[in-house]
């Protein structure tokens, strides 16, 4: 499945969605994009929990939820996110740049952020 994501924490944040807003494949809100995007990651939050529909493994969820940690100072939370991220199935995200990425590579690479 490929799904639009846009890039954020420091070009990592994999929330599926269109360019001009709201979630590709999912219901709207699931993924927290909207709240992500108005930095309200306390809304975020509330919408990833839910997992309105979406597995709770899904790697585009676990790499939002870990922003969100990232985003309110829970580093160990992010990187628990991350981590299960990087070790759940692959799937090709397309970046609101255009570009593609492996869940399991943004995933990886936000593991690499949090410990510098």
């Amino acid at each position: 499945m490929r799904t639009m994501i846009l890039a954020g924490m420091a070009a990592l944040l994999a929330t599926p969605a269109l360019a001009d807003g709201g979630e590709v494949n999912y219901r709207e809100g699931a993924l927290g994009f909207d709240a992500i995007v108005a930095q309200d990651y306390e809304k975020a939050e509330a919408q990833l929990l839910k997992a309105n529909g979406v597995s709770r493994n899904d790697p585009a969820r676990l790499i939002n939820l870990g922003h969100v940690f990232a985003k309110t100072g829970r580093a160990a939370e992010a990187k628990v996110m991350f981590t299960r991220a990087a070790d759940a199935r692959d799937v090709a995200l397309v970046l609101a740049d255009g570009s593609v990425a492996s869940s399991r590579e943004l995933a990886q690479a936000a593991l690499s952020q949090l410990d510098d």
